[in-house]
């Protein structure tokens, strides 16, 4: 077995978008990077007729603002979901939108 000083941890995370993720691989003890790949988030995509004509969740209007409203307001510049002012704005934008689809959100209190 190792020697467990000389035995270095890998922390491992990102983000993307609003979701993030972390995780720790210890030689030895844990699953290797590869073999923990498959424990990552998929990529989710919504057909574009939903976001364009009946939105119906959050996602859906996050979707429309940075699918179809963003390449119309910002021609040729791609969103950099890392930037704070592409953030404010998909936030911006994507509150209007849901008050044009007329969704209501209700959270427990």
């Amino acid at each position: 077995q190792d020697d467990p000083e000389r035995i270095r941890v890998l922390i491992d995370g990102g983000t993307e978008g609003f979701k993030g993720q972390a995780r720790v691989i210890i030689p030895t003890v844990t699953s290797c990077y590869k073999c923990s790949l498959d424990m990552l988030n998929k990529q989710t995509a919504f057909p574009i007729c939903t976001i364009a004509n009946t939105p119906r969740l959050p996602e859906h209007c996050i979707e429309w603002a940075s699918v179809i409203q963003w390449p119309k307001e910002h021609e040729g510049k791609k969103m950099d979901t890392d930037d704070p002012t592409h953030i404010q704005w998909l936030y911006r934008a994507h509150g209007v939108t849901t008050e044009t689809v007329g969704l209501i959100f209700l959270y427990d209190r």
